[in-house]
């Protein structure tokens, strides 16, 4: 159904601390020049020569793992003028980009890396004022605590202040070595040909891959809380839960459960809570990726903050306890059938579906993935519901500055 190709290189390599900044960098400095192409011009122009091909970097985590990506997107061969082996040139461009970075005495630019560490502060900063994001990231590392799974992939302003030639150096030749490298092609073009490609330069590279962690299930224990204090005109709540799925259990009942609680209009949190009960701005859930615990945030005034944890629990008891008409069941697989079914609205949500499940050790296709949702009985989903146990409490309250 597309007309274009996607090629993707992703780097994953478990989650360590104070090395997080210096890696994260690495695909934005990737995609900026390389020593066959010195220069912004020169990039652009061979874009420009390849129709228009598009670069793409990001820097994400599934569980307690890194990933650093890099993608080029091209038209298929089919529709160039001549069938100029498009295909083949971009998987070129990106070999380059990755193993032929621009070097100034061996060393990643200074001025290059002055750039990119704005790029990356410029990231983390937006996160930070998106309260409701931050609010996110916040419960995260509050459910997860130090480990891989709590920490943001991109690292910290301080450590991207810290980062210099030397230490991205390192950590580059790190990535390239220990990493373990997933390659994706997603497109209408002969994905053999790019796969030459890549085995060709694979050849030639030290590599020592390290295995990567597994994907991190929270088992629920005591619960905990964590208040905090901004100068914002709205509170949040999370609440975090554990969804005591197996590892070899697949998650979509626990993934309905969730839809049915807040994912829709029709859905319990937002016809109860925030509708009849007025006592938020708006009240969601949805599942962590990689770690499948399930996160339900809301906007609240500081006054209603009680009574919105308190209501929620309620609605979160009631399914447990069997509350599910066959109306809210099917609304809810019909919502997760338009989000399967929309993946394949374009290359990078194909591409990123896939990689997720590559590491769920469960893979499956997009019409595999509707029959097994729609197959779910009211009773599969009222038991992954009675499986949810609160695992902690944050909130982040209106009011005096964060301290």
């Amino acid at each position: 159904r597309f007309k274009s190709n996607r090629l993707s290189l992703h780097f994953v390599l478990p989650m360590e601390d104070a090395k997080r900044s210096s890696r994260a960098i690495l695909p934005y400095l990737w995609v900026k020049r390389c020593r066959e192409y010195p220069d912004m011009i020169s990039l652009s122009c061979r874009l420009a020569d390849l129709y228009g091909a598009g670069l793409g970097a990001k820097v994400d985590k599934l569980g307690p793992n890194q990933v650093l990506s890099v993608a080029v997107t091209g038209l298929d061969d089919r529709f160039t003028f001549q069938e100029e082996g498009q295909l083949s040139q971009c998987a070129q461009l990106l070999c380059q980009l990755v193993q032929q970075p621009y070097w100034e005495e061996g060393l990643f630019s200074q001025e290059d890396l002055e750039t990119e560490k704005q790029t990356l502060s410029d990231l983390i900063e937006a996160k930070i004022n998106d309260k409701r994001r931050y609010s996110i990231l916040r419960a995260t590392e509050l459910l997860f605590g130090p480990q891989g799974g709590g920490l943001d992939p991109l690292g910290t302003l301080e450590q991207v202040e810290a980062l210099t030639p030397e230490s991205v150096t390192e950590a580059y030749r790190q990535v390239l070595k220990e990493g373990q490298i997933h390659l994706f092609f997603v497109g209408c073009g002969d994905p053999s040909v790019a796969l030459e490609v890549f085995q060709k330069a694979f050849t030639h590279w030290d590599r020592d891959p390290k295995p990567v962690s597994p994907l991190y299930r929270y088992r629920a224990g005591e619960s905990r809380r964590v208040g905090e204090r901004m100068d914002v005109t709205q509170s949040k709540l999370v609440l975090c839960l554990s969804s005591g799925l197996q590892e070899e259990e697949d998650p979509f009942a626990a993934q309905m459960a969730s839809v049915i609680l807040g994912g829709t209009p029709s859905s319990k949190l937002f016809l109860n809570v925030r509708e009849k009960l007025s006592l938020c701005y708006y009240c969601s859930t949805g599942m962590g990726a990689g770690n499948r615990a399930m996160f339900i945030e809301s906007g609240v005034e500081t006054a209603n903050l009680e009574r919105a944890e308190e209501a929620i629990c309620q609605q979160l008891a009631a399914l447990q306890q069997g509350e599910l008409t066959e109306e809210e069941l099917l609304s809810a697989k019909l919502a997760l059938v338009n989000s399967q079914r929309s993946v394949t609205d374009s290359l990078a949500a194909v591409e990123g579906s896939y990689l997720g499940q590559a590491f769920n050790g469960c893979v499956l296709s997009q019409e595999e993935a509707v029959q097994q949702i729609l197959s779910y009985t009211r009773e599969q989903v009222v038991e992954a519901a009675g499986r949810l146990r609160l695992a902690a409490v944050y909130t982040l309250k209106g009011g005096a500055q964060h301290g």
